[in-house]
């Protein structure tokens, strides 16, 4: 875990990089071919400039990323659960999508989440889902994305799960972050009609 590895060299990655601990660095850049994947499973990745995941490459896994990140691709902290780190600052695309697992209302150790030390920008996909045979109860609240720095929300689409019992999950945008909250899922409607007595 204390170790640092240095490729110094030009890095094309077209299958998958797994940093299984310690820091592994590329000072002259690192590139993702299609469909690659980088497994952060517990370690540190310094890929030397932005790091750019296009359509179909996945960032995975629980560590930290010592650069700025553009997802257009997937991104998916955990094994579930776990915390992936930015180290700089996240933007996510419109063909990005943020995957984020709940079995519980710790992050890290119940649920996903994403921490940005700069700035976040947010478009793209957010898909929620419960692992575990976790179910949510009223009042319970969920921080999933951290950022320490300034933020521009929103997701393009949100894809909560269906909850039991007459809840939902609502997300609220503000700083310092992304929170979902279960709330009571009530939708009943009333019509008040005037009365009159004769």
């Amino acid at each position: 875990a204390a170790t640092t590895t240095t490729m110094n060299l030009p890095f094309s990655n077209n299958g998958t990089v797994d940093v299984v601990a310690g820091s592994l660095v590329f000072p002259q850049g690192m590139d993702n071919g299609e469909d690659a994947v980088i497994d952060l499973g517990g370690g540190t990745l310094d890929p030397g400039d932005t790091l750019n995941l296009e359509s179909g490459d996945s960032l995975i896994g629980s560590g930290t990323l010592a650069a700025d990140l553009v997802n257009a691709g997937t991104v998916s902290p955990g094994n579930s659960a776990g915390i992936i780190s930015i180290d700089g600052d996240y933007t996510q695309t419109a063909n990005g999508v943020l995957e984020i697992q709940l079995g519980g209302t710790t992050p890290g150790t119940e649920h996903d989440q994403l921490v940005v030390t700069g700035d976040a920008t947010l478009s793209g996909i957010l898909n929620v889902s419960l692992i575990d045979g976790f179910e949510p109860k009223l009042g319970d609240s969920f921080f999933i994305v951290n950022h320490l720095e300034s933020g521009t929300f929103n997701f393009s689409v949100e894809n909560l799960p269906d909850l039991t019992g007459g809840l939902m999950m609502e997300i609220a945008y503000a700083d310092p972050g992304v929170t979902l909250t279960v709330v009571s899922g009530s939708t009943d409607s009333f019509i008040y009609l005037p009365m009159i007595v004769r």
